[in-house]
């Protein structure tokens, strides 16, 4: 379980025990917290530099940074005068001497802290569970936003089509409209002996009154479809305008979490590898018959034998599931085998304190791209090949 977790950065223990201090935030993150604040308040955060650290301000209505320096192993503000051994002197220095920095930065004031709000979640599991359940939300609301917003683009596209299609039906019409007037008028200049032209054109003019009805009744049709594909697209707005809030609510509260995670020391690596979507390829890791074999540890081991590294199968045991994987070793393979933990609400997960997977399905599919290694150091590999999946291909 300790490769899944960060070690603590040099000198940071005193550091992490301020309640200004608010880790690994990103710039965009640290400028939505304090834009909740007055003139004055201000946090600090990690630089992107590793080591490194970052002041974050209100100032005015607008939000500033200043990066914290560090020369020959002391801190501050401006590199001529790092003279603190730690951020956390420096800051106190800040705060009882404004005068110490107003030269420099006349328009900045470090008067309040932001404190970061105590962690509630002090269980680490609990808190990951939370992280994946948020995660799973998250991609269900974002593939329904995504939906209804395709649907808008795809109404938007039949409304044009359709108001196309309604102009030229127009232009159709007013031309028959126009024929038949011209008809009309050659009719009555025409000689009443003149039985034959006259009957004629009484057949050409029933004609055109025939198509005038059919266009018109194509056009009424086409009038009613655009009407109707206009509340559609109506309605369509309507849902992804409703959904649009929800879905930001739900990413600002996954940000928060991974941000509680990876103040935990969680691996950001480890994280994003868990919260990535899994796309439903034609690998067979989806579906157990290509995976989930019924035999003891000797005849997996016959089973995977000159296999290539990644291969693997699902066993079941008296109590539970074990794996068994090919392993490079070297130049050459290696099989292992570990067991699978399951929690009474039947999560699945390879150590007792990540069981985060609701099914042995879900444990296999994420475990195509994250490496066992972030659960035992001697374990560098995934679970790519599914030992009975395009057994000719491997």
């Amino acid at each position: 379980m300790t490769s899944i977790r960060r070690c603590k950065l040099e000198n940071k223990d005193d550091l992490e025990c301020q309640g200004w201090y608010w880790g690994p935030l990103t710039r965009e993150e640290a400028v939505e917290i304090l834009q909740n604040y007055d003139h004055g308040h201000f946090l600090v955060r990690d630089s992107t530099s590793e080591h490194e650290y970052t002041l974050v301000v209100r100032k005015g209505n607008a939000i500033r940074s200043v990066r914290i320096m560090k020369w020959d192993g002391k801190f501050g503000i401006l590199s001529s005068h790092c003279n603190f051994p730690s951020v956390t002197s420096l800051v106190n220095h800040l705060l009882k001497h404004p005068e110490s920095y107003k030269i420099q930065f006349p328009d900045l004031d470090f008067h309040h802290p932001v404190l970061k709000p105590r962690n509630e979640r002090d269980n680490l599991p609990e808190l990951m569970l939370q992280v994946v359940l948020k995660g799973k939300e998250l991609l269900l609301k974002r593939n329904d936003y995504t939906n209804h917003l395709q649907k808008v683009k795809m109404v938007a596209m039949e409304i044009q089509c359709s108001q196309t299609t309604i102009t030229s039906l127009q232009v159709v019409h007013e031309m028959f409209e126009e024929q038949l007037r011209i008809q009309t008028e050659s009719r009555r200049n025409i000689m009443f002996e003149d039985q034959t032209t006259v009957s004629s054109l009484a057949m050409n003019m029933a004609q055109l009154h025939s198509r005038l009805q059919l266009i018109e009744t194509k056009l009424k049709a086409e009038k009613k479809h655009l009407v109707d594909l206009q509340a559609e697209h109506h309605y369509q707005m309507e849902i992804t305008e409703f959904l649009n809030p929800k879905l930001s609510k739900l990413e600002i509260e996954q940000k928060q979490l991974c941000r509680q995670a990876l103040e935990m020391g969680i691996l950001k690596e480890y994280l994003d590898l868990l919260l990535m979507e899994e796309e439903c390829s034609d690998t067979g890791h989806f579906s157990h018959s290509f995976w989930l074999i019924s035999c003891n540890r000797p005849k997996a081991e016959e089973l995977l034998m000159d296999r290539i590294p990644g291969t693997f199968l699902i066993r079941p045991r008296e109590s539970g599931f074990a794996l068994s994987v090919v392993c490079a070793d070297g130049e050459g393979t290696k099989i292992c085998h570990c067991c699978i933990c399951c929690t009474q609400e039947d999560r699945y997960g390879f150590v007792p304190e990540f069981c985060l997977f609701d099914s042995l399905e879900e444990l296999v599919i994420k475990h195509k791209t994250i490496s066992l290694r972030f659960y035992n150091p001697t374990l560098d590999v995934c679970l790519t090949y599914p030992i009975n999946y395009r057994e000719n291909d491997q």
